[in-house]
Parts: structure tokens; sequence; C-alpha cells
């Protein structure tokens, strides 16, 4: 970032990044856009060695760079312990909670009293998509464990604790999939019980807010 920005300081360019860490990158696809009051001449040439430079193009995604990574790859843990062959609800059940203190830790949830400083005002890159996100964390084990109660209830549990946060985006896409695992448990459980204690899972949780 650092040495683009000072390449389009230098060029007069502002550059909008069409790609965020991770994703998929094609040969057909523009990695960038370029507008430039200097670089408009037909006698211009950009150095697209140079540019392609500032980027790192690799086949594997990095925890580092890349946060959805990091979800998707725990989203896969539990989807594995929830596979016949390992059987291990409990390892799903941890890997909830801990996608639940994620959530609940991202500077998304917390308001932002200040503006921050913008410290590449000649780039711009696309919006992390909280939905996105959700998708990632959430999809595979609400489908993976639709047939286990205890994963179900914890999954509503921790999907009403995000829906709390004072963020809309992250209510909306934690009360789309609390609503979406309810009618994929429906789809997989033969037991009426077993559904109703995951309607009620957040009973709790609700009188005590209607109380306070």
């Amino acid at each position: 970032m650092e040495s683009l920005q000072k390449w389009a300081e230098e060029t007069q360019s502002h550059v909008e990044i069409n790609a965020l860490p991770g994703d998929f990158v094609s040969m057909s696809e523009p990695l960038m856009v370029i507008t430039s009051s200097e670089l408009i001449d037909e006698d211009s040439e950009i150095d697209n060695a140079q540019l392609a430079g500032f980027f790192n193009i690799d086949n594997d995604r990095t925890f580092e760079e890349d946060p959805r990574f990091g979800l998707i790859v725990l989203a896969e843990i539990a989807g594995r312990a929830l596979s016949p062959a390992v059987n291990d609800p409990g390892t799903a059940i941890k890997v909830i909670g801990a996608l639940e203190r994620i959530f609940c830790q991202s500077p998304a949830a917390t308001a932002v009293k200040d503006t921050p400083k913008i410290a590449y005002d000649r780039i711009s890159v696309p919006k992390i998509s909280i939905a996105d996100m959700f998708n990632d964390a959430f999809t595979p084990i609400a489908r993976d464990g639709a047939s286990v109660v205890e994963v179900g209830i914890r999954l509503q549990k921790a999907l009403y604790a995000l829906e709390l946060l004072d963020n809309q985006e992250m209510q909306a896409s934690a009360h789309y999939h609390r609503e979406l695992a309810i009618v994929r448990a429906s789809k997989a459980l033969n037991i009426e019980a077993d559904l109703q204690a995951l309607h009620t899972a957040t009973a709790d949780h609700q009188n005590v807010d209607e109380k306070l």
C-alpha cells in the first residue's frame, strides 16, 4: 500500500483496486483502475510490471492478510467435527463460541467515535462485506449441524448475541442466519421436542431484554 500510494502521488493518480486480499483474480479481469491527469497523454506509458509488483499474487490465502480465510478454516474445522466419521459436536460448539467472540471483538461491532485518519488517500478498495463473512462462518455449520440439536441451540444463542450488537449489517446478517438455521433444522430433526428447543433457545435472553 505504501509503494502504491507513493506511485500514485508521483503520477498524480488515483487507484481503485477491484479485489480484496484472498479474492481469486483472473487474467480476464482488471485488478485495478487508474485515473490520472498526468498519464492521459498518448505518449505516456504505464509500467505494468511495476504496478503488478505492488501486489502479492499466489496460490494460497493467508491468515495475516485475509480475515475471511480464518473464518472459513474455523467453519471447516466444525464441518469435519460434525461428519459421521468423526461425530464430535463438542468441537463444533467450541468453534461457534470462537466465531461469536471474533465478531463481538471486531471493529465493526464497536461504534466509531472519531473519523479515522486516511493513510492512503489515493487508493480505494472494496468494502469488506459483513454478509459474506457471516456466510463464511455460519452457513457450513448450520448445514452440517442441522440434525444435531445441541449444535443448533448453541448456534441460535450465538447468532442472537450478535443480533444485539450495535451494527445494522451484523444485526441483519445474524437474524437472517438464525432464521435460516431454524429452517435447515426443521428439515433434519425428526423429534418435535428438539425443534421446539431451537425455537426457545433464545427465550431466556429475550426475557432478560424485556425486563431490562
